[in-house]
C-alpha cells in the first residue's frame, strides 16, 4: 500500500514515465513470447511446417468445404494428365 501512496504523490510527468515504461516492458515481453511460440510451433512441423500447419487448420475449420475442393482438384489433375497423354500420343504420331 505504501508503494501506491508513493506513486500517487509523484508528479504527473513521473507517473506517465512509469506507465509508459511498464507498457513498453510488457509489450516487448509479449512480442518475444509471440515470436518464441511461433518459432517453436513451426520448427516442430519440420520442413514446410508453416504450410502444413495452415493446411491442417483450414481443413479442420471446414472439412466439408475442404473435401469438396480436394475432389475438384483431383478431378482437375486427372483431366490434366489425360491432356498430357493426348499431347504425347499426338507427338509420337507426328514423329512416326
Amino acid at each position: 500500500m505504501n508503494l501506491l501512496k508513493n506513486l500517487q504523490q509523484q508528479p504527473e510527468h513521473i507517473k506517465k514515465i512509469i506507465i509508459w515504461t511498464i507498457t513498453i516492458i510488457i509489450g516487448i515481453a509479449l512480442f518475444v513470447l509471440w515470436i518464441y511460440m511461433g518459432a517453436k510451433k513451426f520448427s516442430n512441423q519440420g520442413a514446410g511446417g508453416a504450410s502444413v500447419y495452415l493446411l491442417e487448420n483450414n481443413a479442420n475449420k471446414s472439412s466439408v468445404y475442404g473435401q469438396t475442393e480436394l475432389k475438384k482438384e483431383i478431378e482437375n489433375i486427372k483431366n490434366k494428365i489425360n491432356e498430357i497423354k493426348k499431347i504425347k500420343s499426338n507427338f509420337n504420331d507426328i514423329q512416326k
